[in-house]
């Protein structure tokens, strides 16, 4: 029984992986540099008085060294959180506790097209008696300077855009936002979860506020991510979410988890050194698999054809229902929107909000392309997916 039992475990293959939207595997390089600090280097960075303490406080500053050179700041504009979800919320709850904190009545612009981690924000903040505008976007999902403008009133102290979409892919010109709300003394918060490490990044040139970053969607380890907190005249300080420690400037207290500190600085270090080598990789397989989705009949691409994410794919069949599609492509690992809202019985609200209605975003699936994609992955992909889509079209 049990020699059976091995053998037909050794014949089950995991599916082939294309939801790196939605996270990546740890890179063994990050990886082999964490390792020491789960073992040998365990010390507390709060412990001042021996060698255990220094070693982890080194490799702690050390990695926040690492981010500021990678996006341009000061080194301590970096603040080191759980992930993309703390960082959104100590962003944006942090800023208008500070305002309030001040005696201001706050307006608050963002779009219907952010994450959920954002857009739950804001709907908690407005409870709590805040203005906040949410901007429709295009039909490819983008915010454009104009729509800002016209949003703008005395009182707005804050914009947060989402950078690259984690469903659509979508690319906002963050560049072109972030310089003009600089120069209005405006605060401007970018979820760059998705664009960071694959995109260059220049907060300075960018005009930006605040931006959260994480670890795991570049190959580092899950549960670590970073805030940038531009530190400048013009900044409204950041009120902390919880108290109980005075680490990370009291703005994020809690013991440090060196380990973790030390893979996003180490995944950061690897993704922008290798950039236009990973870029070309899954810029070149995303292409070649949209190339081949686009000719099955009733396809249709959601999102900027080209100011998008290198690696993503959101795709339409009409008449297609994605659940229909995912059971009949067990053997491909992908989604039908982000990961966080997997489960969800409602449709899309980044769909919804381009203007996709309720049947095509339910026909809805996304793909995307990763360092470990090949040529191969991506013909026999294309090629199920055509099949299963043919199938269900047949049965329908």
């Amino acid at each position: 029984m049990l020699k059976s039992t091995m053998v037909k475990h050794l014949h089950l293959q995991k599916p082939l992986y294309f939801d790196y939207n939605a996270t990546t595997p740890t890179d063994p390089r990050v990886l082999d540099a964490m390792i020491p600090f789960f073992t040998e280097k365990f010390g507390n960075a709060s412990s001042k008085a021996h060698a255990y303490g220094w070693d982890a406080e080194l490799a702690i500053e050390n990695a926040r060294k690492t981010i500021a050179q990678i996006i341009n700041c000061q080194t301590q504009e970096i603040f080191f959180v759980s992930g993309g979800t703390e960082a959104n919320n100590l962003a944006i709850q942090g800023a208008y506790s500070s305002l309030i904190k001040n005696g201001q009545r706050p307006h608050f612009i963002t779009s219907l097209t952010e994450h959920k981690a954002v857009l739950e924000v804001f709907h908690y903040l407005e409870v709590q008696g805040c203005e906040v505008s949410y901007l429709t976007p295009d039909s490819y999902g983008r915010v454009s300077l104009e729509k800002i403008k016209e949003a703008l009133r005395p009182n707005t102290k804050l914009v947060s855009l989402i950078w690259g979409n984690n469903e659509i892919g979508t690319l906002n010109n963050i560049q072109e936002i972030g310089c003009f709300l600089a120069a209005q003394r405006i605060l401007f918060h970018t979820d760059a979860v998705q664009a960071f490490g694959q995109i260059p990044i220049d907060v300075q040139k960018m005009g930006i506020s605040l931006m959260t970053l994480t670890a795991h969607k570049i190959y580092g380890p899950k549960g670590i991510g970073a805030l940038f907190v531009r530190r400048t005249p013009q900044h409204t300080s950041l009120e902390p979410l919880f108290y109980g420690g005075k680490q990370e400037e009291g703005l994020r207290p809690g013991t440090l988890s060196t380990p973790l500190i030390v893979g996003l600085a180490k995944a950061s270090e690897i993704a922008y050194e290798e950039l236009p080598k990973n870029i070309k990789h899954i810029q070149s397989l995303r292409d070649e698999l949209l190339l081949q989705l686009l000719k099955i009949p009733f396809a249709q691409l959601n999102g900027h054809p080209l100011e998008r994410l290198p690696n993503n794919i959101n795709i339409t069949f009409k008449g297609v229902p994605n659940s229909h599609l995912i059971k009949e492509l067990k053997d491909i690992a992908l989604s039908t929107g982000s990961a966080c809202s997997t489960g969800s019985t409602t449709t899309s609200h980044v769909l919804n909000a381009i203007g996709l209605s309720e049947e095509d975003a339910r026909s809805t699936i996304r793909l995307s392309t990763g360092r470990l994609t090949t040529l191969e992955d991506v013909e026999y992909t294309a090629s199920r997916i055509k099949e299963a889509v043919f199938k269900i079209k047949g049965v329908l």
